[in-house]
């Protein structure tokens, strides 16, 4: 868990942030948390951080489910995966993002009838 630093179920050799990372991984979070509660108003995000050799990477996580209350089910999911790799010298890196946004609806109208919608649609 990015909030507890555990895993859950416990996980003897699973991979920890070094203690840097994890204070950035800590406010990522809260920032990430405030931003999906402003954005989506509601929902649920978690960000993860790894140390790789020269930086470090993480993924942000995003999950919005609607509770169909406009006669509209629907889920919207988002993946941000970043990798940070910090050049020899300590003050420039180089950034890779790469995003995925899943969406999924579903409608029931008199007029209409029954409406399946989905997709996703990634960049880097």
């Amino acid at each position: 868990s990015p909030w507890s630093n555990t895993y859950d179920p416990p996980l003897e050799d699973g991979s920890m942030p070094s203690e840097k990372l994890r204070k950035i991984e800590i406010d990522a979070n809260h920032a990430f948390d405030q931003y999906r509660e402003l954005y989506f108003e509601g929902g649920v995000s978690s960000v993860y951080l790894w140390d790789l050799d020269h930086g470090f990477a993480g993924v942000i996580l995003i999950k919005k489910a609607g509770d169909g209350s406009k006669k509209i089910k629907g889920c919207w999911d988002s993946i941000h995966v970043v990798e940070v790799q910090e050049k020899s010298t300590g003050r420039t890196a180089h950034y890779k993002l790469t995003s995925t946004a899943m969406l999924w609806l579903q409608t029931n109208k008199h007029g209409s009838g029954t409406m399946n919608l989905g997709g996703s649609l990634t960049r880097q």
